[in-house]
């Protein structure tokens, strides 16, 4: 009898493929996992790496930059170092060649001297601001500087001191704070003043100013640093900057703020109303601002120059052989060098919105002085009067109506 074959159950099927063919496949299959899990660790290794290197990469250049920085502001700050350091050997050296002994030269470098002020009290309105007061007990000055109204000392510890115009007796705020130093402020190396405004230019060659702001004369430049000089004129500000390039902020009715194109090498600066001075270092003199007085037409030919000023309205210059030279409005002869003047070691010009008149410190400690003597109401107020037996002067500053000197005692 006949029987049909049974079916094959799924087992035997299974059983029944051959063996050698699926080894293979599951082999291949491995193979190919076993690779792809390599080359995925070999290229988040190499990702790694990479980032490694980046980050590496990044960390040296911001250790770089940090240092270039560092490098940077330490180069600002030597050179202002440097800058005050020439105007503490000029002191030494007018010192020297006025008379005094190298003791009393090296105590006026270390401790400062005092200060002594004449001329007006009062403002253009004719309210007492004492700016010829003197704080009592002052010492260790070594620097000044002249508002309009008011009076500026930098001691030698780099604080500053102010008064006149700006506060008043009780304190409180009047005028618009010329006088009232931001707190904390110290490393101080250089201060200018003129109008209703105080400029300071500290050791790491950044600029503070405070005051008068109506044209925005204090409000100083963005990331402006690496000064090394300043200047206060009427309603402008004025910095130098180490490349010997300038940089002006304020009022520019006049262009007083706009240094003419490529104008570099310049190694001091002044301000007055409205016009500002440069000082090159070959000795040529280059201004602009207002010239309605020919104020900023600087006489032809003129070389040599070792220092400037600027008042209101004029401007003057200081020679090696000690003479002068001066030039703008002559309406109070502020611009009559006396004859025969020589020997002259600094110079200074009325400064403010209304300064007219001239000062110079002779190499032997004596103060000259000429043009304006009198108020905006015509009473006298003797800017121009020099105390009899006034000596041993050191520095010289004008202000719109005063005039103040540092002196060794």
């Amino acid at each position: 009898m006949w029987l049909a074959p049974a079916r094959a159950t799924e087992q035997e099927k299974t059983t029944s493929a051959t063996p050698p063919e699926a080894q293979a496949q599951a082999d291949d299959l491995k193979s190919a996992l076993e690779k792809a899990k390599a080359a995925a660790q070999k290229q988040r290794a190499e990702a790694e790496a990479r980032a490694s290197e980046e980050a590496a990469k990044k960390a040296e250049e911001a250790a770089k930059k940090a240092e270039a920085d560092r490098n940077a502001k330490a180069a600002a700050e030597a050179l202002v170092r440097s800058a005050a350091l020439k105007r503490i050997e000029w002191l030494g050296l007018s010192m020297l060649r006025t008379g005094f002994t190298e003791e009393q030269v090296t105590r006026t470098l270390t401790s400062g001297g005092t200060v002594a002020a004449w001329g007006s009290k009062k403002d253009a309105n004719g309210h007492e601001t004492g700016q010829t007061k003197v704080p009592a007990g002052l010492s260790n000055v070594v620097a000044i500087a002249t508002g309009g109204h008011h009076t500026v000392a930098l001691r030698q510890d780099g604080t500053v001191v102010a008064w006149g115009a700006g506060t008043t007796a009780s304190g409180q705020l009047s005028h618009y704070g010329q006088s009232i130093v931001p707190d904390g402020l110290s490393g101080v190396v250089a201060i200018a003043a003129s109008g209703a405004h105080t400029v300071a230019l500290r050791r790491d060659g950044t600029v503070v100013a405070w005051g008068d702001n109506y044209y925005g004369q204090t409000i100083v430049p963005t990331n402006l640093s690496g000064v090394v000089a300043i200047a206060a004129g009427g309603y402008h500000t004025v910095a130098l900057r180490q490349d010997g390039t300038v940089v002006a902020w304020g009022r520019t009715n006049e262009g007083q703020t706009i240094a003419p194109a490529g104008l570099t090498g310049v190694v001091a600066v002044a301000a007055g109303g409205s016009h500002t001075v440069a000082l090159r270092q070959d000795g040529t003199v280059v201004a602009w601002g207002k010239n309605d007085d020919s104020q900023t037409t600087v006489p032809a030919a003129l070389s040599g120059v070792v220092a400037i000023a600027a008042g209101y309205a004029h401007t003057v210059a200081l020679k090696p052989d000690g003479t002068l030279v001066a030039w703008g409005r002559n309406d109070n002869g502020q611009t009559n060098v006396p004859e025969g003047l020589s020997g002259v070691a600094a110079i200074a010009a009325g400064g403010g919105v209304d300064g007219s008149h001239t000062v110079a410190l002779k190499s032997n400690g004596t103060v000259v002085a000429w043009g304006r003597n009198n108020d905006n109401e015509g009473k006298h107020t003797g800017q121009s009067t020099v105390p009899a037996g006034l000596s041993g002067v050191v520095a010289i500053a004008a202000g719109g109506h005063h005039t103040v000197v540092l002196k060794l005692d």
